[in-house]
């Protein structure tokens, strides 16, 4: 199992590698990344270019511009990544993303949503063409994300720092700058989505885009400006479901709520 593993991480960086504008990093695991601050620019990950450009815009109309940055490690001691089954040792993979405040982002919400999609090589998404996670991600493909402040009722797995709209939304507990697991993780196993557990996905994000006023309370607080999203291939059952390989995609969006959204190969 474990020279399995070892084989598919690989294959996984390599897949990075040879996307469009996705790369990872490789090589030996810096100190930004066993100790992430939330903003992969700052932490030396790779930029793989602006959703918005012409060979990495996928699909959507949110009109969400920010760079795309890809890495790949392995977890040494002391990592601020280790702990609820991370150990020394495991192998991980990460998406995300950095906003500019300079560009236009007119969806860009307190309600935004982060969601990073892995293939494992039987997926049909292009650039441009389709993202979609059930219905061109593939057998094994991977969606991990956060949800919408409204999406179930009064779930706190959100982003949005404010309670409001009666008791259907309740302000986030998952703070800016704090290493989170991830709300949601899905995969695609022989035609359907199945949830496995979000043991093997973590993420941290900041918020120290311009302030925007809720709509609800009337409070402003700093949009989101940064994140990182990191899946342990080390904890993902390669018996169950294929694990991404050489060539394979990879989409990283944001969305509005359950709204608009914006996919980036």
């Amino acid at each position: 199992m474990a020279t399995s593993r070892s084989r598919n991480l690989k294959s996984f960086i390599a897949m990075l590698m040879a996307g469009l504008l996705v790369m990872s990093i490789i090589g030996p695991a810096s100190a930004e990344m066993q100790e992430p601050t939330g903003n992969p620019q700052a932490d030396g990950w790779v930029s793989g270019g602006n959703s918005l450009d012409s060979d990495v815009f996928v699909t959507g109309t949110g009109a969400f511009a920010y760079e795309i940055y890809t890495t790949a490690f392995t977890l040494e001691a002391g990592s601020s990544l280790l702990g609820d089954g991370w150990n020394t040792g495991d192998q991980v993979v990460g998406l995300g993303g950095f906003i500019d405040p300079e560009d236009n982002n007119p969806n860009l919400t307190h309600s935004v949503r982060i969601v990073s999609k892995f293939s494992s090589g039987y997926d049909s998404w292009s650039a441009p063409g389709t993202g979609s996670f059930s219905g061109a991600g593939g057998d094994g493909a991977l969606l991990l994300a956060t949800r919408a402040p409204l999406s179930p009722s009064g779930n706190t797995e959100h982003l949005n720092p404010f309670a409001g709209y009666g008791s259907s939304r309740v302000a986030t507990e998952l703070v800016p700058g704090e290493i989170h697991e991830i709300p949601l993780l899905q995969r695609r196993v022989s035609g359907s989505t199945v949830q496995p557990g979000t043991e093997a996905g973590k993420f941290i994000y900041l918020s120290n885009g311009p302030d925007f006023v809720d709509t609800s309370s009337g409070e402003s607080a700093p949009l989101l400006s940064s994140w990182q999203v990191f899946v342990n291939v080390s904890m993902l059952d390669d018996e169950v479901a294929p694990i991404p390989e050489e060539g394979h995609n990879a989409v990283q969006s944001l969305q509005r709520s359950t709204g608009v959204f914006t996919d980036g190969l």
